[in-house]
């Protein structure tokens, strides 16, 4: 997990340095949790997981109880580097984003309970949306992950 603070990407004034800082700063967190998605889909192929551990994943990426090893496989997957990073960039504005910075929401993800995130300030009066916040950069990109692999 990057447990380091991210960089003040606004004060970083040459593009070049502010994009090497942000991919530097994001990039081992998507690699440790790809990989992490790795051993999960081995230990899932290989039938190493205990049955409470193969209902909670199912309850995780929101499949029915009876759901095979190979529907939870079709969910259990990596996103490519560059997809994450990419989307990280371009939704955060190179990590100056509002959400970025105080939410670890690099991604635009948006929540529909209320108190689930931070209004926008410009929502229209019958929307009902929120901006997700998350703890850390970790579960932000975690969350972005199983979103993409729903």
């Amino acid at each position: 997990m990057n447990s380091e603070r991210a960089p003040d990407f606004e004060k970083i004034t040459d593009v070049k340095a502010r994009k090497k800082a942000f991919f530097g700063y994001l990039l081992p967190e998507v690699q440790r949790q790809n990989s992490e998605i790795i051993e999960l889909r081995n230990r899932i192929k290989d039938e190493r997981i205990s049955d409470n551990k193969m209902t909670a994943l199912k309850k995780y990426y929101k499949f029915k109880d009876d759901a095979s090893i190979e529907d939870l496989l079709s969910s259990v997957d990596i996103v490519p580097t560059s997809l994450v990073l990419a989307q990280a960039a371009y939704e955060s504005s190179w990590g100056r984003s509002r959400f970025a910075k105080y939410y670890h929401n690099y991604f635009g993800l948006w929540c529909f309970k209320k108190g689930c995130g931070v209004v926008p300030l410009r929502r229209d009066k019958k929307a009902t949306h929120e901006v997700a916040k998350f703890a850390s950069l970790s579960k932000g990109i975690a969350y972005y992950m199983r979103s993409i692999n729903r």
